[in-house]
């Protein structure tokens, strides 16, 4: 899943149980309708911009989440490359096993993207020169 769609997909989700909170509570508490206030008073203003300010910082966190993930997962892609390389090549019994159990797991993934992505990479800055 490309990391656009996760976010928004986990946004609009944040957001729709967000809205069936508030009115779950209002329900639950009977609240009938909101009393119109001629001016507001600082108090209140300071109660209604903190609503605003704890959704920001819960979407800020999310977003850190996501990125502190993605650049776990980009960290990890060449390790899991190097351990899988021997199996491509077939040779040696590589990290997963012996040759009978290659082609499951992290390195048949590996063997089918990454040595493919980084063969075109080669082939290409071997053109280019």
């Amino acid at each position: 899943m490309r990391i656009g769609r996760a976010l928004v997909l986990v946004s609009t989700g944040a957001v729709a149980l967000l809205g069936v909170m508030i009115v779950g509570g209002l329900a639950l508490f009977g609240v009938q309708g909101l009393k119109p206030e001629a001016q507001v008073s600082a108090g209140t203003l300071f109660e209604l911009l903190k609503i605003p300010f704890a959704v920001v910082a819960g979407v800020g966190g999310l977003v850190a989440l996501v990125l502190t993930y993605r650049r776990q997962k980009v960290a990890e892609a060449p390790q899991v490359l190097a351990e899988c390389r021997p199996q491509a090549r077939g040779g040696g019994t590589g990290p997963r096993g012996p040759p009978a159990t290659r082609g499951r797991g992290a390195c048949s993934h590996a063997n089918t993207t990454s040595i493919k992505d980084e063969q075109m990479k080669t082939d290409t800055e071997e053109r280019r020169s």
